[in-house]
C-alpha cells in the first residue's frame, strides 16, 4: 500500500477516511489486545507495563483497553511544522489530519498523565522518566 497516496485520498474525504478507520481499526484492536494479554501472562522489563503508542486511542475506544492514558501534546503551530517536516506535507494537508483527530483540549481532559513535547528534548524526558517510575511504582 502506498501510505502516502492513500493518505492524501482519505484525509481530503471525511467518508473515505471513516470507513478505512472501521476496516483497519477492529484489526489493530485485535493485536492490542493480544499484546496486553501476552504482557499480563509475562513480565516485560521485570514490570507488567506495556505500552501502546497509538495516535487515536480514544477515537477508536481504545482507553478502555488501557489502565492508564498518557496523552502527549504540543501546541498546533508547532505540530503543523513539525508533521509538515517529518512527512512531507503541505501546510493543508498536515491541518487536515490534525482535523481528523479529537481536539487535543479533549485527550488533555481524560487523560491520567500528560507530557508537554513543546520544550527541548532535555525537558521532555524528564517528563517521562517521572511517569515511568509512578507506573513502575504501581506495576
Amino acid at each position: 500500500i502506498d501510505r502516502g497516496k492513500l493518505s492524501k485520498i482519505v484525509f481530503t474525504n471525511q467518508t473515505l477516511l471513516k470507513k478505512l478507520n472501521e476496516i483497519t481499526h477492529p484489526e489493530i484492536i485485535k493485536v492490542i489486545k493480544k499484546e496486553i494479554n501476552l504482557a499480563k501472562n509475562k513480565t516485560y522489563n521485570q514490570q507488567k507495563i506495556l505500552i501502546i503508542d497509538a495516535a487515536l486511542i480514544y477515537e477508536a475506544k481504545m482507553d478502555r483497553l488501557m489502565d492508564k492514558i498518557i496523552v502527549v501534546y504540543i501546541n498546533e503551530d508547532v505540530q503543523t511544522k513539525r508533521l509538515i517536516k517529518r512527512n512531507d506535507l503541505s501546510k493543508e494537508e498536515a491541518l487536515q489530519r490534525i482535523k481528523s483527530q479529537m481536539p487535543i483540549k479533549e485527550k488533555i481532559k481524560m487523560a491520567d498523565y500528560l507530557i508537554d513535547n513543546s520544550s527541548s528534548l532535555c525537558k521532555t524526558k524528564k517528563q517521562v522518566e517521572k511517569i515511568w517510575q509512578e507506573l513502575v511504582s504501581l506495576a
